[in-house]
């Protein structure tokens, strides 16, 4: 008899420890989640050519015919379109007769004091801001020595820029060569001119918040601030974290990611996020990492206490072009878990965190009969088993 009420109690011990775990696994009363897009910048530059005609510039057209001694008013002028960047150009020449002698670089006129002519490139010695636009020669002079055997000739100038970003870069116009070995890449996109506007930098707050005992976010984009990533960028920012509840509260904080491209996807796994909790390291890691998705806990809040949590986006210096104007996000949620055994009437509080159930405090009363019910049962059962296992017999 004894064993067999060992095993009884073995069993219904069992029992009573999955209901004591499955307590762990409900303890978040309430959750809000930010979605935060990461949007990387891109060097963008085009080149339209003008010309002066009666003083008013208009686009360039090819004159028909040419003179010996013709001044022709010709404005390459490079606009750019994205981040800002240093630029550089090469100019080569074509002609369509072999033998003859067509236009060269000294046949070139007004180029600003900016440009800077190191080895076969001009070097632009400024930074050609966002939206801003840098003309590279303003006309050319037909030289006045040629004669006869000049004509009929098809003349091109054939203009080749490169750009490269200006963040985290600085050529050195001391050097023949200036940019050193940098590989320009080919651009992925179309010229639109679109000029992106600056905001004003946001406060970022998770507020555990009054008698409601919600959690609520602001903004609606904790990457709000940081504008556009370029490669080498490290974007810093903080938000402060508060209990104005009269309960202690335990904040946590996971990451989901959404259905998205491979693009966006390996995006976010070449940046690296770093999170700290009031100078305590909390994550470090690429964006993409599904260790995210398990909640880390950033600490216990006392009532009118916070805390700031600090976290920073890096971007790899080596990021490819193929990114360029990628558009990628991550949820941010921020869950609680109340220091009280309180209940509440509010059902908002019913939720289910990262496939998890939370806790349901609705107020109705624990019905221990029921529990008792199924603690019984479970023992009777056990109990037939037994017997069937020992022949019928009583032990």
């Amino acid at each position: 008899m004894n064993k067999t009420f060992y095993r009884i109690f073995a069993v219904t011990g069992t029992i009573l420890v999955l209901l004591g775990l499955s307590g762990v696994y409900a303890s978040f009363s309430d959750s809000v989640t930010v979605k935060n897009h990461i949007l990387t910048g891109d060097v963008n530059i085009g080149v339209k050519e003008y010309q002066n005609d009666h003083g008013k510039e208009i686009p360039y057209v090819n004159p028909k015919e040419i003179l010996p001694g013709d001044y022709i008013s010709k404005i390459p002028r490079v606009i750019n379109y994205g981040m800002p960047c240093w630029i550089r150009t090469k100019i080569s020449f074509g002609n369509s007769e072999i033998e003859t002698e067509g236009l060269e670089e000294k046949d070139l006129k007004g180029f600003s004091k900016h440009w800077k002519k190191i080895g076969e490139y001009y070097y632009y010695t400024k930074i050609l801001e966002t939206g801003k636009s840098a003309d590279i020669f303003t006309g050319l002079s037909v030289p006045l020595d040629w004669t006869e055997i000049h004509s009929g000739q098809k003349l091109q100038i054939k203009i080749h820029t490169d750009a490269i970003q200006a963040d985290h870069y600085k050529p050195d116009f001391h050097n023949m060569s200036p940019w050193g070995n940098e590989r320009i890449e080919k651009c992925i996109h179309e010229t639109n001119g679109k000029i992106d506007c600056k905001f004003e930098k946001r406060d970022l707050n998770v507020k555990f918040h009054g008698k409601a005992h919600k959690l609520l976010a602001m903004p609606d984009d904790f990457f709000a601030n940081f504008g556009k990533i370029m490669p080498g960028d490290v974007q810093k920012d903080e938000i402060i974290i508060s209990n104005t509840t009269d309960q202690e509260a335990e904040i946590f904080f996971y990451t989901g990611i959404e259905k998205q491209t491979k693009q966006q996807l390996s995006l976010l796994e070449n940046l690296t996020l770093s999170i700290s909790m009031n100078g305590k390291e909390r994550y470090h890691g690429n964006l993409k990492s599904s260790s995210l998705g398990t909640p880390i806990s950033l600490g216990i809040f006392k009532p009118g206490s916070n805390g700031k949590l600090s976290f920073s986006i890096s971007a790899p210096p080596t990021l490819k072009n193929t990114y360029a104007l990628c558009d990628a996000f991550v949820n941010w949620t921020f869950a609680v878990n109340e220091k009280s055994s309180a209940v509440t009437n509010d059902p908002e509080h019913n939720s289910n965190i990262n496939g998890i159930q939370t806790s349901v405090k609705t107020g109705d009363p624990v019905h221990f009969s029921e529990l008792f019910l199924l603690l019984s049962g479970s023992a009777i059962l056990c109990m037939v088993c037994i017997k069937r296992r020992r022949g019928g017999k009583d032990l």
